[in-house]
């Protein structure tokens, strides 16, 4: 594996690039609930960059690690998150349904994205020097799979609502 620099500086850039992508997407997305998924991970990218530099400088200062909470990253729970942008989308739907357009292609390349953050900062805990560098990588590929299920549920309700709803309830069939 490269060194823990590069590794950071290919993660600040990953991120950045994500919340670059998260802001274009915001902006042509017209369903609500794409537009507000978006914008609410483009906040996330952008808390992640600067987490990942304030662990970057520490390293190359060759200050102590700290961790993210030493950093002071924000408490972020996805059910929270998800709950916001569906409540949000809702009224702001409240006065009809928006036009009809196809998201696919945005959330296909949004979910590749996440992917790729989560190799990476996997192969960063698999390879860390100690366990506090692990428990850090292990944090961000965390906070990426949240991102990836919110984007995948998010895609599953938009194009196929009804499979969502029964995921969502668990509902079966008894007889």
């Amino acid at each position: 594996m490269a060194e823990l620099s590069e590794v950071l500086q290919d993660a600040i850039k990953l991120e950045q690039d994500g919340e670059q992508y998260y802001q274009m997407a915001a902006e042509k997305a017209l369903n609500p609930l794409a537009k507000n998924t978006f914008k609410a991970l483009a906040e996330q990218e952008q808390e992640h960059a600067r987490l990942v530099e304030a662990y970057y400088d520490a390293v190359r200062e060759g200050a102590n690690r700290p961790s993210a909470e030493t950093i002071g990253d924000q408490d972020y729970s996805l059910a929270t998150t998800a709950r916001e942008i569906f409540q949000k989308a809702r009224a702001e739907l409240a006065g009809g349904t928006p036009a009809a357009e196809d998201l696919h292609q945005l959330y296909e390349e949004a979910m590749a994205m996440e992917r790729k953050s989560i190799a990476l900062y996997q192969a960063g805990a698999e390879q860390a020097a100690d366990e506090e560098q692990r428990q850090f990588f292990n944090y961000l590929v965390e906070q990426e799979r949240g991102h990836l299920k919110l984007l995948a549920d998010g895609q599953q309700y938009l194009e196929d609502p009804e499979s969502w709803y029964f995921e969502q309830e668990q509902w079966s069939v008894e007889g």
